[in-house]
């Protein structure tokens, strides 16, 4: 690969055009396939107009720093760079608000990953996802699930995203099943409860019985949880409350005491009682 200053030379937008564009929402494509590998907003506050020249920023620091750890989307520039092609880029609409910018990333985030083009590398699917996004033909059918309010008190209840999962194959027990990082504190907890979540709804529940290690993760074994008040329903409430962290493939605990209350385990810094 050459000179990387011939990568992607642009840092920033003209002043002039800030004015204009407000806030917006662009892809980044790969030349070589013409497929597009990233959605993002750029806009609003701050430096946000510069959002998205900040990738090949990255890119090039990830270069002058081989040893760091790099994000597949970072790793794709540098691919691009490689093969001495550049990055692609397009503004896809502009002269938004910021939440309507939101919504437009997560639903072309969507609409990428079911179609042709296959799914982009963005770790967060977008704002919004989990109470307006994507909804397979099963999901439909669940769409009006009652909010989750279990009757019976749970100690330890892992809520897993499966979506990707799901979307490349696999079954609800599969997908939930496996592969976490889960350190020893959670796994050492007694009669704890495994459910997977896609859409916000859950697809399974699942009594763990043990895990077991697979590679520096780990999975478990179970038995399905046939009905009852935690498959089927609607785990929005509490996720809405996690958001950042789950929607970057992050898992929850949360306890439920039966009584119309749960409590973030893990995945919150609030551990206080909430009502559901």
């Amino acid at each position: 690969m050459g000179d990387i200053s011939r990568n992607n030379m642009e840092k920033d937008f003209d002043t002039n055009i800030y004015g204009k564009l407000k806030c917006y929402v662009y892809a980044l494509r790969d030349p070589r396939d013409n497929k597009v590998f990233y959605v993002g907003k750029g806009g609003g506050q701050g430096n946000g107009n510069s959002r998205l020249f900040q990738h090949f920023t990255d890119a090039e620091t990830a270069l002058r720093n081989p040893e760091g750890t790099r994000s597949s989307k970072i790793q794709r520039i540098i691919e691009i760079w490689a093969a001495d092609e550049i990055v692609d880029w397009f503004i896809l609409r502009h002269g938004l608000d910021e939440p309507v910018a939101h919504h437009v990333e997560a639903a072309l985030i969507d609409a990428f990953e079911v179609s042709q083009n296959g799914p982009v590398l963005n770790d967060v699917r977008g704002h919004g996802a989990a109470e307006h996004g994507l909804l397979m033909h099963e999901d439909v059918y669940s769409f009006a699930a009652q909010p989750v309010n279990p009757k019976t008190g749970y100690k330890s209840v892992f809520i897993f995203p499966i979506y990707k999962a799901l979307q490349g194959g696999k079954i609800p027990y599969d997908a939930t099943r496996c592969c976490w990082i889960v350190s020893q504190q959670f796994r050492s907890q007694m009669q704890s409860i495994a459910v997977g979540v896609s859409g916000g709804i859950s697809k399974g529940a699942y009594e763990i019985s043990r895990w077991f290690p697979s590679g520096n993760r780990w999975g478990f074994e179970g038995t399905e949880i046939s009905g009852g008040d935690l498959f089927n329903v609607n785990f929005y409430p509490i996720i809405s409350k996690a958001m950042g962290y789950f929607q970057r493939g992050n898992y929850l605990v949360v306890e439920f005491d039966g009584r119309n209350k749960f409590r973030f385990v893990r995945g919150s810094g609030n551990k206080d009682w909430q009502i559901l």
